[in-house]
């Protein structure tokens, strides 16, 4: 171990290294297989500490007459015309 405190790179991992196959037994026999999602037991989506949708889309209402002109392009792919049609719904309270 380095004299700085700090743990040294560990060596590439190949494919497949580190890697628990399905039909292992549980590593975490205590935690539910709902543990970080949105229903059943266990903690929630929270747990996973990502930044809330909502808090991100609040932030993007901003930008939405600029979205909403380049979902309105004839070339406009997919993705944009489902976040302008998100953050409408959201700038209008649904």
């Amino acid at each position: 171990m380095p004299s700085n405190g700090m743990t040294p790179p560990s060596a590439p991992m190949t494919p497949g290294q580190g890697v628990t196959p399905l039909t292992d037994p549980t590593e975490r026999p205590d935690e539910p297989v709902t543990a970080g999602a949105a229903l059943g037991p266990g903690p929630g989506t929270e747990a996973l500490g990502l930044p809330s949708s909502n808090e991100d889309a609040q932030r993007l209402l901003k930008y939405l007459p600029a979205i909403m002109r380049q979902a309105e392009t004839p070339d406009s792919g997919q993705q944009i015309k489902m976040l302008a049609q998100y953050l409408r719904g959201i700038s209008n309270g649904q």
